[in-house]
């Protein structure tokens, strides 16, 4: 790869690689290795590196149904009555067989989505053991967009690759096999963060074991809300948008790139630092600084929150600052909160956090409430395009092209 790189630089402003192999020699500007937080080696010095799910690649579909997804899986409370099985459209390894034995021997009465091809070798073999089990077997084919049957689903059966992904942006709990020796770094990142059920690699994998999962999880409804929320924390599909906002960042007054990262359980210190500033927290709704403690719990809760977006500002390499999204009214209205070290501040930092978070989010609405006698802040977000509306006494920024009733 590193050669056909370096033969292209001439030809582009900045290269992008995508690669999911560490140790791989590279000639780009930026990696991005969505599978796990691993750093490639031999790269240039000057090249960055994305690393982790939240920069997976994910279709908008998926994100689009987000909401709605977990509201349905909050609902449902951990109720296993449809299942999705689903290993590429061909399953040469025909794990889909195995797969629905399990669920034969578990005595499952529910629904099951099938995802396979007509032209699949082992098509004929599947079609016989949907013919063993005691529930109703549905057969899909022909979709370029599992979004709705993943949205349907209470758990999962399934490989690694790009639908793993998928899978956590909906919070679709999840039985996973890896097919394939690229899918083990996948696999272990899904695994630490308790995504997944891990049944181990496709020559391993044992109808007794998913009949054996399948009881459990309808034993323990508890287990499967926690797996769909640790899933959906996992990976939120907003990574395209993240890529392209390294890709072509958007920069502060003095031409300094202004990028946004998602924040981690690392972060909650510094953030805590700037929470404690006196004139940060002068203008906040509570102006008394948070105990520690009751820091880390609330910084511990918006990470593990699926309606909120919550991002850490850089300025080149260096943190500065918080942007957060805070859904307030479905299905696409969040508060926005904004903070920028002290100093920093005055260098057009803010401006371009918001202007990120536009980007991730091109057709939310957004409100910030602001005091009166905060006129930085004021300014600030009437420079971004937020409008006041003094009938709920708030700033408001709607998408472009996009009507108001707003006076």
């Amino acid at each position: 790869a590193w050669k056909w790189e370096a033969r292209v630089r001439h030809l582009a402003r900045r290269i992008l690689a995508v690669d999911d192999v560490p140790g791989r020699r590279h000639r780009c500007d930026l990696l991005l290795d969505q599978t796990a937080p691993a750093q490639a080696t031999a790269l240039p010095r000057e090249a960055g590196v994305l690393r982790g799910p939240a920069y997976a690649l994910v279709r908008r579909e998926f994100r689009a149904l987000r909401q709605r997804a977990m509201r349905r899986r909050n609902t449902r409370r951990g109720k296993v009555e449809h299942l999705l099985i689903s290993f590429g459209a061909v399953d040469h390894l025909n794990l889909t067989s195995a797969a629905l034995a399990g669920v034969a021997q578990s005595g499952f009465r529910g629904v099951v989505d099938v995802v396979m091809s007509e032209v699949a070798p082992h098509r004929e073999e599947v079609l016989r053991r949907a013919l063993e089990t005691t529930c109703v077997v549905r057969f899909v084919t022909g979709l370029d967009n599992l979004a709705p049957l993943m949205f349907d689903a209470d758990l999962a059966i399934g490989s690694g690759g790009m639908t793993a992904w998928e899978r956590c942006v909906l919070g679709l709990p999840t039985l996973l096999v890896t097919a394939a020796e690229n899918q083990r770094r996948a696999a272990a990142t899904l695994r630490r963060a308790g995504a997944v059920d891990f049944l181990g690699a496709a020559e391993h994998l044992q109808p007794r074991a998913v009949a054996e999962r399948i009881g459990y999880y309808s034993r323990r409804p508890d287990k499967l809300i926690d797996m769909a929320l640790r899933a959906a924390t996992l990976c939120d599909g907003l990574g395209a948008a993240r890529v392209a906002l390294h890709i072509v960042p958007e920069r502060a007054r003095d031409g300094t790139p202004v990028t946004l990262r998602p924040a981690t359980p690392a972060d909650a210190d510094l953030v805590y630092g700037w929470q404690r500033i006196p004139r940060i927290r002068r203008y906040a709704r509570n102006p008394q600084a948070p105990h520690y403690g009751e820091h880390k719990r609330w910084f511990s809760r918006k990470l593990r929150d699926p309606d909120c977006v919550f991002q850490i500002v850089e300025y080149g390499s260096r943190a500065v600052g918080v942007v957060r999204l805070d859904l307030v009214e479905e299905p696409s209205t969040y508060e926005v909160s904004v903070l920028v070290e002290p100093a920093v501040q005055g260098r057009g930092i803010g401006a371009a956090a918001l202007t990120c978070m536009r980007r991730l989010l091109p057709q939310a609405v957004f409100v910030a409430y602001i005091l009166p006698e905060n006129t930085a802040s004021r300014t600030l977000f009437e420079k971004a395009g937020y409008v006041f509306d003094a009938r709920r006494q708030m700033f408001v920024s709607v998408p472009q092209g996009e009507g108001s009733d707003m006076q």
